[in-house]
């Protein structure tokens, strides 16, 4: 696995994502808790990928 490409893919991802959340989110604690969830899930990709580079 190409390192960058995978974060690359991470933060693409993180993009889509937020906007959609972005767009149904009522309030800033929605907004705030989906970000993180994701801050995570991406630094868990890196991890990975690093491990498996």
């Amino acid at each position: 696995m190409n390192i960058p490409s995978v974060r690359q893919w991470g933060y693409y991802r993180l993009h889509t994502i937020r906007s959609a959340v972005d767009a149904h989110a009522d309030t800033g604690a929605l907004r705030w808790t989906g970000t993180v969830a994701l801050l995570v899930v991406v630094a868990a990709i890196g991890v990975v990928a690093t491990i498996w580079g």
